[in-house]
């Protein structure tokens, strides 16, 4: 019984390591991402520690949706620090995904965009194509598990940016 104890800890020991940043970026980062606010000003502020945006299912970002992601899409215009953004389960519609777009288009420094989860329609998903056009640097997007599958035009939409990307 004792064994089944120990390799229990031991487990839990692994486990919670696994958790805690390993560098002082992923610290940074973990501290950045603890409210949207603190985490949309360091993005706005272009602060070079702030590598990874993740309000992944965050409450707090959820009911203010519109409001943090125009202000996220304004900060992307400028932010050649942020690598990755997460954005996944808070609720974004098109609106929010257009927000986003606007400042994808301006800016090519984000690599990866997490949009999974949300309620993003054709509208959204049509504006994140068109700002791929000019978005040489995004090489992964997720927008799995919207509500509404995409139309064709939706899916055209996203054949014709690989012409220009």
């Amino acid at each position: 019984a004792s064994v089944a104890v120990v390799g229990s800890l031991a487990m839990r020991l692994e486990t919670r390591i696994a958790k805690e940043p390993t560098t002082a970026t992923e610290a940074y980062n973990k501290e950045f991402n603890k409210t949207p606010k603190s985490a949309i000003e360091a993005l706005a502020a272009n602060d070079p520690s702030f590598s990874v945006l993740d309000l992944t299912g965050n409450t707090v970002f959820s009911m203010k949706h519109s409001e943090y992601c125009k202000q996220i899409g304004d900060a992307l215009k400028t932010n050649t620090h942020v690598v990755e953004v997460r954005l996944s389960k808070c609720g974004l519609d098109a609106n929010d995904a257009k927000a986003i777009a606007a400042g994808l288009a301006e800016k090519d420094a984000v690599e990866e965009l997490q949009l999974d989860n949300n309620k993003i329609s054709n509208d959204g998903a049509d504006a994140l194509a068109a700002a791929l056009r000019t978005n040489t640097r995004l090489s992964e997007m997720n927008l799995l598990g919207q509500p509404h599958q995409f139309g064709d035009g939706g899916l055209q939409n996203f054949i014709d940016m690989f012409g220009y990307n």
